[in-house]
């Protein structure tokens, strides 16, 4: 039975403030975090059943994920005994209390806590936001560049074991024609020890003429034989300073994923919208869209201009052109249910100290135009303006075809 104490206690009150409660934190999240600690290393996440926590502990090689069940006393690691009315206090019973957790789990022990990083004051959601859309395009182009080695060395495996095949088959066939060349030797010298003519039978000349075609024949082999061979050392070294490489690269893209991990946990604290983050953060695969092209949607025009360029348009139409204000507006068609359309304009604010775009001042994270663009290709701009539904999918100058219903550029 636990101390009467703790039954008296506000069952939130202390689990909120201690650094190694990791609120937000998907199982997956948590494994990550702790298969790059020590064992007996843990944190608390949230559990999926409300209001319960999940306890995850770093055993050994594994991780394991320990329910904290709550009772009408409180909390506890037994659904059946749960008396603890704090969670804080429960996970620093089983820390100071070993035997009582490896009577219920084998093997488990609560060694040291893994906070969180600390925040600063100085720190805000706009500055973490553009740190993780920064470190999420490094982190795609150092996975992109694994990948590349990755698809490179299997080919150079598979040329590899071709050319292994091929030099056991080239051997296959000289020892075949060194055996006919011994048998040709043996049948002329068969030949030759026959009573001798004045001239050389027309048998003689004939094997004579064979064992010259076979010794030309391994000659010709003997030399692919050799460039296969050199073929083949060429490809282990490439094979062998293609899997350096890799292994040079994987622990820091293994890193690189680990920080973004712990960035975006950073940045969720901050109550950013988790479907707008996904969205945010997905690697765009269609390379050939013309949003890439400025010549598509980039438009010196008005606002007036843009209604008339934009006129009986499909919804997600759009244009930048540049502002009455200074800077660069954007023009596109919203839909309005079954009133049809409607041309609406907002402003693209441009953050000089971080020259950077976006379509708020607090979420200027975009290096350029077309970059902000291309990835509101798929993401709407009701994240910034509610009353704007709308996703940026036809550039106003991309001469699209309709036939009854519009088709989508690059539908996924």
């Amino acid at each position: 039975m636990a101390d009467p104490q703790y039954q008296t206690l506000n069952p939130q009150r202390g689990i909120i403030h201690v650094p190694w409660y990791w609120p937000h934190l998907t199982k997956e999240e948590a494994t990550d975090i702790l298969m790059e600690h020590e064992h007996g290393d843990f944190l608390v996440r949230d559990s999926t059943t409300p209001g319960e926590y999940t306890l995850v502990v770093r055993k050994k090689q594994r991780v394991r994920n320990i329910r904290i069940h709550q009772g009408p006393k409180g909390y506890g690691v037994v659904a059946d005994n749960c008396d603890f009315g704090d969670v804080a206090n429960l996970v620093e019973h089983l820390q100071n209390n070993t035997h009582v957790l490896q009577r219920l789990f084998p093997n488990i022990e609560l060694l040291n806590p893994v906070c969180k990083p600390e925040k600063t004051d100085e720190e805000t959601a706009y500055e973490l936001l553009r740190e993780l859309v920064d470190k999420n395009k490094d982190c795609e182009l150092h996975n992109s560049s694994y990948t590349n080695h990755v698809r490179r060395r299997e080919l150079t495996l598979k040329e590899l074991q071709l050319c292994k095949t091929k030099i056991t088959s080239l051997k296959v066939v000289t020892s075949l024609f060194e055996e006919q060349m011994g048998l040709q030797s043996t049948e002329l010298s068969c030949t030759m020890m026959k009573p001798a003519a004045e001239a050389m039978s027309q048998e003689e000349e004939s094997l004579a003429l064979n064992r010259a075609a076979v010794h030309s024949r391994i000659q010709t082999v003997g030399i692919r034989l050799e460039q296969e061979e050199s073929n083949l050392r060429q490809l282990e070294a490439s094979a062998n300073q293609q899997l350096e490489e890799m292994e040079l690269l994987h622990p820091q893209l293994l890193e690189m994923q680990q920080e973004l991990t712990l960035l975006r946990l950073r940045v969720e604290e901050r109550e950013i919208d988790r479907d707008y983050l996904d969205l945010l953060l997905k690697q765009e695969k269609h390379t050939n869209l013309s949003h890439y092209n400025p010549e598509y949607w980039s438009v010196d025009c008005d606002s007036r201009g843009a209604l008339q360029l934009m006129a009986d348009r499909v919804p997600g139409t759009f244009l930048v052109r540049p502002s009455s204000q200074g800077g660069h507006a954007l023009s596109m068609v919203c839909a309005l249910g079954e009133n049809g359309a409607e041309v609406r304009h907002c402003m693209i604010y441009h953050s000089r100290n971080r020259d950077a775009y976006g379509f708020h001042p607090e979420y200027c994270i975009f290096s350029t135009l077309k970059e902000l663009v291309i990835k509101h290709r798929t993401v709407s701009l009701k994240h910034y303006n509610r009353s704007l539904d709308v996703c940026l999918t036809y550039p106003v100058n991309y001469k699209h075809r309709l036939s009854g219903s519009e088709m989508s550029e690059g539908d996924d």
